[in-house]
């Protein structure tokens, strides 16, 4: 390996250097020397116990799912963590070739799904314990992943191109409504109703199991949305940057903006005992009481953004992000108003 090297500056020659500035050079020197032997010898322990540590502080999760006892978180660098105890224990695993995982998707405990940014689904049929690698075959950059209750992969990206797999993702199929836009959520809540958000405010339904999509009105202002949740068939709520939360209870024909109480982006949606949470910038955890969201005050020094989150059972929620924040909060934690909290279970 080609090493840079720094040069240092020529010290003063000969009769211009005065005794004054060569007693100065000299002490100059010395203390160099003396800095140089001060300082402390490199801990190589302590570097090789990082190296093998199951969580890290470089991780950078994305993602998680969970189906029964088991959880998946998913990362950059082909990283998958595996809990097979909702996240009390957890196995470290990296993928061939470290690919970016950016979602991931569960059809219920027979099959986990992680998805690549380099246009690939990586498959689990022992419940996360192996992967294998199916390729999209396509150009265009996912950006999501879901399993409709029928058991059927569904993929959204760029180019406004949707993918879907009926056999586990060893064959897909892909459309597009032929136009620049990225699609960045997709969601079935029963094997024929489905919806489709995207950017410039792009909302689409299916109500024939994805046989084709309907384009419904436009978000407000062309509003990119980073993730989308509907309830039902008539409640559903997108968010994104500045704190914006946008709620309809037509199905999606018409929106209108919840308060927040927060400029933070929200990059995350997720039901959790009954109560519809987001996550997002500088730690924020925000939960929704009736039309009116407030901050959570959950007591962690989150100092980074929240990705994502999951509900692990009925009891506890995962929050997940950058330099490997994975936490779990018990659900008198998030849903109690005015307590100072320190119940998270910090990284499992």
């Amino acid at each position: 390996m080609h090493r840079r090297t720094v040069p240092v500056p020529d010290a003063p020659q000969g009769p211009v250097m005065s005794r004054a500035c060569a007693r100065l050079f000299a002490v100059c020197v010395l203390g160099a020397v003396a800095v140089a032997g001060c300082e402390a010898p490199l801990d190589l322990d302590a570097v090789e116990r990082s190296r093998q540590a199951t969580i890290r502080r470089s991780d950078v999760f994305q993602a998680a799912v969970a189906a029964g006892s088991v959880v998946v978180v998913v990362g950059s660098g082909g990283l998958i963590l595996r809990s097979a105890d909702r996240g009390r224990t957890w196995r470290r695993t990296e993928l061939e070739g470290l690919p970016y995982l950016i979602d991931a998707g569960a059809c219920g405990a027979d099959l986990f799904a992680a998805l690549s940014y380099e246009g690939d689904v990586w498959v689990s049929r022992d419940q996360g314990a192996t992967w294998s690698r199916k390729s999209l075959q396509t150009e265009e950059q996912p950006q999501a992943i879901h399993c409709d209750p029928k058991g059927k992969l569904w993929v959204v990206g760029s180019l406004s191109t949707i993918w879907n797999s009926a056999d586990r993702g060893e064959t897909w199929n892909s459309s597009s409504l032929g136009e620049d836009v990225i699609l960045t959520e997709v969601q079935f809540l029963d094997g024929d109703l489905g919806y489709i958000s995207g950017e410039f405010g792009t909302v689409l339904k299916t109500e024939n199991g994805g046989g084709n999509w309907e384009r419904l009105p436009p978000l407000p202002e062309e509003f990119y949305p980073q993730d989308m949740r509907f309830l039902d068939r008539e409640q559903g709520w997108v968010a994104g940057l500045a704190g914006v939360i946008l709620r309809t209870s037509d199905g999606g024909q018409n929106w209108r903006p919840e308060p927040t109480g927060t400029l933070a982006a929200l990059y995350g949606l997720e039901t959790f005992s009954g109560t519809l949470f987001a996550v997002g910038a500088e730690g924020t955890i925000l939960r929704l009481d009736g039309t009116r969201w407030h901050v959570v005050d959950h007591g962690q020094p989150i100092r980074f953004y929240l990705r994502g989150m999951r509900a692990l059972d009925g009891q506890s929620l995962l929050v997940l992000g950058p330099s490997g924040t994975l936490k779990i909060f018990p659900a008198g934690v998030l849903l109690q108003e005015g307590r100072q909290s320190t119940g998270a279970r910090d990284r499992g």
